[in-house]
């Protein structure tokens, strides 16, 4: 009864940060950048997202992000 969580790396020039600004404040779709992260392990990398899909609305979803990133040219 879970969803699927991806970490993927972002190389775009603003970077990870305002990138994941804009994504919600633009578009209204959330990710959460690295810097939210902390392990004891091993150091987090600082250009990555957390990208997370849910069971409901996940076509609606992908639509709304994919239009948004073709107006923004992303």
């Amino acid at each position: 009864d879970g969803g699927c969580v991806a970490f993927i790396r972002y190389k775009g020039p603003e970077g990870v940060e305002e990138f994941a600004r804009c994504a919600v404040e633009e578009a209204g779709v959330f990710f959460l950048p690295s810097s939210v992260y902390h392990s004891e392990l091993t150091p987090v990398p600082q250009n990555c997202l957390r990208v997370g899909f849910g069971r409901v609305h996940v076509p609606e979803g992908i639509t709304v992000l994919r239009n948004w990133l073709n107006r923004n040219s992303l």
